[in-house]
């Protein structure tokens, strides 16, 4: 048996045309029928009417009462066929106006509706065409959420698990070279590539990290999240840096995810223990205006920088300030390295209907 003969067998769509030739028919027969009627319901109630009076009509006014109540029935007629007519068109014009409505509503709800299905016309087939269009994008964007979800998920694992052992390596790289033990320039030189290249890692699995799924919070005062932040970055650097900060003065409301700062603050700690020079203080200025928190940092270039610049902890700065309508830029200039970076601490809100609609 062949696959065609085993498919359902499909009702037969009317086509549009002839139903509206149908409408166009029913309604003529209907404006005949009630002009025969009105003439000949007319003509015999006038004639009764004389001839109960006793009036006689010569040939020509016979002639002109039946031209007039001919010309009053035709008028009569024509009215009933053009109401009939409109009548059963419009309620053509009313699903159609049902579908157009169905599409804007489509847009503004991400697909997340169905048009009513009624008559068995073109008009039906498209409906039906629409709802298993939105049908399947709709399963599309859910396959493909599960699917980011996913990777996502793995992500987050492998760098996760990448992480702990190049954590231990460029700790017992640093003990290595710091333990004075290492007489040979060529292998303090390997030491010093093979610490180079982990910190390089380090921070593409950050980067990685940062386009990973984010988990939006809401902070009334977004003051707290900076004090706790900068707490976890003063703890980093205490052991060699005299880092100075001054705080926002001027509340604000944030909508974002902890981690993208966090990462922001991560990289400009990374920044100030490779380049900067711990002999002189590292300034941290904070503020808050037109809507916009603004992060200064300020430090004097270190004459011998523990690595070479890569240069991956700004991409990494610049490409979370994407996502928070943000810049940085820097400046070097008489010795000092200054970052100024500037975002928006709400994230916007992101429509599910957004992007892909109809």
């Amino acid at each position: 048996m062949s696959i065609k003969s085993r498919l359902p067998k499909q009702p037969q769509k009317e086509k549009l045309s002839l139903e509206i030739f149908g409408l166009f028919f029913i309604s003529v027969v209907i404006s005949a029928f009630s002009f025969s009627f009105l003439y000949f319901t007319a003509d015999s109630i006038i004639y009764n009417r004389l001839q109960a009076k006793g009036i006689s009509l010569t040939n020509i006014q016979q002639a002109y009462v039946s031209g007039w109540m001919r010309n009053i029935c035709m008028i009569a007629a024509l009215i009933i066929f053009v109401v009939f007519f409109l009548f059963f068109l419009g309620q053509k014009f009313l699903y159609l106006l049902t579908i157009i409505r169905g599409i804007h509503t489509l847009r503004q709800n991400g697909l997340n509706f169905t048009i009513p299905v009624e008559g068995n016309d073109e008009l039906t087939e498209l409906a039906e065409s629409i709802n298993l269009f939105s049908a399947s994008i709709l399963r599309y964007r859910k396959n493909q959420q599960e699917i980011q979800a996913e990777k996502e998920e793995l992500i987050r694992s492998l760098s996760h698990d990448i992480k702990n052992p190049l954590t231990s390596i460029i700790s017992y790289t640093q003990f290595i070279q710091q333990s004075g033990n290492i007489h040979d320039p060529q292998i303090e030189g390997y030491l010093q590539i093979v610490r180079e290249k982990s910190e390089q890692i380090r921070e593409l699995t950050e980067l990685l990290l940062g386009s990973s799924a984010r988990k939006i919070e809401s902070f009334p005062d977004g003051r707290t999240l900076i004090y706790q932040l900068v707490e976890e970055m003063e703890a980093e650097l205490e052991d060699e840096f005299d880092l100075q900060v001054n705080y926002p003065q001027t509340a604000f409301a944030a909508r974002l995810d902890v981690q993208d700062l966090r990462r922001i603050f991560f990289n400009l700690s990374s920044n100030i223990i490779k380049y900067a020079d711990p002999q002189h203080p590292v300034t941290l200025d904070l503020s808050f205006a037109d809507g916009m928190l603004t992060i200064r940092q300020q430090n004097s270039i270190s004459d011998s920088p523990s690595l070479d610049s890569s240069k991956i902890g700004l991409k990494s700065i610049r490409l979370i300030l994407k996502s928070y309508q943000g810049t940085l830029t820097t400046q070097s200039e008489n010795h000092q390295f200054l970052i100024l970076i500037s975002m928006n601490p709400v994230l916007p809100e992101i429509s599910s209907q957004s992007s892909e609609n109809l």
